[in-house]
């Protein structure tokens, strides 16, 4: 044992030293931290004076539908704007800049700073069109973005003016938030374990939106329909339109058995789930995209179509027969790495990562060689690579061109991948960023409040401020409106009952339902929570609830089939779905206190006990939908139904 050091006079002089050492250590720390969480803001230079537009003036704004509903709030007036450090650069660096609009003086400041983003766009297009490989720092240059842009300078131009409208404030702040909202990570990087984790989360974990019961004779009174708006748009009879190709369309767009189908670029943005784009031939261009939202999407997006809201199509692809081209594989991790961390303090605890980082190997169900023969997607790795050794820090094994056999490579005529889903690009949105629920008045639109309930119907648990877009819509007549757009709905015909238990695409654990009335009149969705929090959702209410349910209940049965059969899911699959979103939304109409508006609906019979074998004509025939070219059955597949559960089918 080692003796006890003995106390001198000089030792409490070293311990303060030692303490103030550990003082000025966490000093510092926390210096750093604060600098870390406000590196977003970091001061733009002076502003250049009189900037003036590189482009050709726009002569006319794209239609915006929206009038106020409220009143403009001090926040509203409040932006945080991404300003170029270096002026006339393509690959500036963004610095932030918060202007305050209620003050005349900040207009022509704002002015400024949107015309040297404005500028930087049309020099990064240029650069596009001469053929630019390497990425910018901070990209505008789509389409949508450098219209946004130069849309905003004519506002400001005239409101500074005075000739502008009530409406052309509301325009322009949704412009810039929407442009801003482009910068922004889709997610919180940070979290603290208190209070962010401990106790916020863990309470979010089980909590289900109550709407409460309203008074006396309300239900008698007539629930406002609300008027047509960038988000929503009142059409045809809900029951009459078509859900099978959807859309509008009049057939499926043919995206399997094609020879002619070639790699184009890879998914690059945010997205969790792997993809990439493809062209065939001359007239198909898509998004294919694979993941837990190969149902999800299809029949999400026929639904939303249908309601009036914006969605891009999205429809099921069984097998994609690829023309072979290294770059697939090479470039398939190519999206940007979406991290969350926890931490205590300034300790980091725990990093997950959102995106899915996989092998595309794992995705492709067998490669078709020239010779005919076919090799499986879990044996090409070894035959096309020369070590297939993950090492965490290093590149991927496919990503390293001296790692391929080129003479296997040589030998491969396609990839045919496994069923995913494609996104048809149709150049009907030209998107310019995300919007947020709880941004100027969105939260004050019961269309927007009302998809609370629709979520909830379709098990849809990802309805975040990221997964939409604010675009502009080349409509059929040859107009161009702004409009807001759901840009990601396919979560969902799954499990959604809090943040622990949420799946996707999986039809054996759908709910039978997921409202339950209480004694005072209280609805509690007590089967369906958001993964996210906002405004909207919180206020919804009881009329609300019921402006929804009243266009959900005029989806004919028929209807739904066509959509579920859209998804291309079995047979057996099809069939249980049907019957549990039917369930669901008779128990809905119930707790709202609507069964007596819709008879037919609420008098079908729900058999939580039903079997059902795919093999049986007239099984199959009662998940047949009828498209233009006659009838369409969903395919047979290996499950059947014994007692309302999917079993191997024997």
């Amino acid at each position: 044992m080692e003796p006890t050091p003995t106390r001198s006079p000089d030792m409490p002089i070293r311990r303060s030293g030692r303490r103030f050492l550990i003082l000025a250590a966490i000093a510092a720390l926390l210096v750093v931290g604060f600098a870390a969480t406000r590196a977003d803001r970091v001061p733009v230079p002076e502003l250049i004076r009189a900037a003036e537009p590189t482009w050709d003036r726009e002569e006319e704004l794209a239609p915006f539908a929206n009038g106020m509903m409220r009143p403009l709030r001090d926040q509203d007036f409040r932006v945080l704007v991404a300003v170029p450090q270096i002026y006339a650069s393509p690959d500036a660096e963004l610095g932030q800049r918060e202007f305050d609009l209620r003050d005349p003086a900040e207009w022509p400041l704002l002015r400024e700073a949107i015309v040297r983003t404005a500028n930087m766009a049309e020099l990064q297009d240029d650069l596009d069109d001469a053929g630019r490989v390497r990425p910018f720092p901070f990209d505008v240059s789509s389409k949508g973005k450098r219209r946004a842009l130069r849309e905003t300078v004519t506002l400001i131009d005239r409101l500074g003016e005075g000739g502008g409208e009530a409406s052309d404030t509301l325009h322009l702040l949704e412009l810039v938030r929407s442009v801003q909202n482009a910068f922004r990570y889709p997610v919180p990087p940070t979290y603290q374990l208190v209070p962010d984790i401990f106790p916020k989360i863990v309470l979010q974990m089980r909590r289900h939106v109550e709407i409460g019961a309203e008074p006396a004779g309300t239900l008698q009174k007539p629930d406002v329909e609300p008027p047509a708006s960038s988000f929503w748009r009142p059409g045809p009879d809900v029951g009459r339109i078509g859900m099978l190709p959807g859309f509008g369309r009049a057939e499926h767009t043919n995206y399997n058995d094609r020879d002619d189908c070639v790699y184009d670029q890879p998914k690059t943005g945010w997205g969790a789930h792997p993809g990439f784009d493809v062209r065939c031939g001359e007239e198909l261009k898509f998004r294919f995209n694979l993941g837990d939202e190969r149902y999800g999407g299809p029949f999400n997006t026929r639904i939303f179509d249908a309601l009036g809201y914006h969605v891009q199509p999205i429809d099921a692809v069984a097998g994609l027969r690829l023309q072979y081209d290294r770059r697939v594989l090479s470039q398939y991790t190519s999206r940007r790495l979406l991290t969350m961390r926890a931490k205590f303090l300034f300790i980091p605890l725990l990093t997950r990562t959102i995106t899915d980082i996989e092998s595309p190997f794992d995705r492709i169900a067998y490669a078709v060689l020239r010779d005919g023969s076919h090799v499986a997607g879990r044996d090409l790795a070894t035959r096309i690579l020369r070590d297939t050794t993950v090492v965490d820090g290093q590149p991927r094994p496919e990503e390293v061109a001296s790692n391929y056999i080129e003479e296997f490579e040589r030998t491969i005529a396609y990839l045919v991948w496994q069923a995913g889903t494609a996104e048809p690009d149709r150049d009907i949105y030209d998107a310019i960023g995300a919007w947020d629920y709880d941004h100027l008045d969105h939260a004050s639109r019961r269309e927007v409040r009302g998809l609370f309930v629709l979520a909830a119907w379709l098990d849809q648990f990802n309805l975040r401020w990221e997964n939409t877009r604010l675009a502009y819509h080349n409509n059929a007549s040859g107009d161009r409106i702004l409009v807001h757009l759901l840009s990601d709905v396919g979560s969902g015909l799954g499990l959604a009952r809090d943040l622990t238990h949420n799946v996707n695409s999986d039809i054996g654990v759908m709910p039978w339902t997921v409202t339950e009335r209480k004694e005072d009149g209280t609805v509690r969705f007590s089967g369906f929570a958001s993964a996210v929090e906002n405004s909207a959702f919180d206020g919804v209410t009881a009329g609300d609830a019921r402006w929804m349910l009243r266009r959900i209940a005029a989806f004919s049965e028929a209807q739904l089939i066509a959509a579920l059969v859209s998804t291309g899911m079995s047979a057996a699959e099809v069939r249980l779905a049907l019957e549990k979103m039917l369930s669901k939304r008779q128990g809905m109409l119930r707790d709202f206190r609507l069964a007596g508006e819709f008879p037919d609906v609420m008098a079908r019979v729900i058999d939580r006990q039903l079997d059902f074998d795919p093999r049986v004509p007239s099984h199959r025939a009662m998940v047949t939908a009828m498209g233009a070219s006659g009838p369409i059955a969903p395919p047979v597949g290996t499950l059947a139904l014994r007692a309302g559960e999917l079993v191997p089918a024997r």
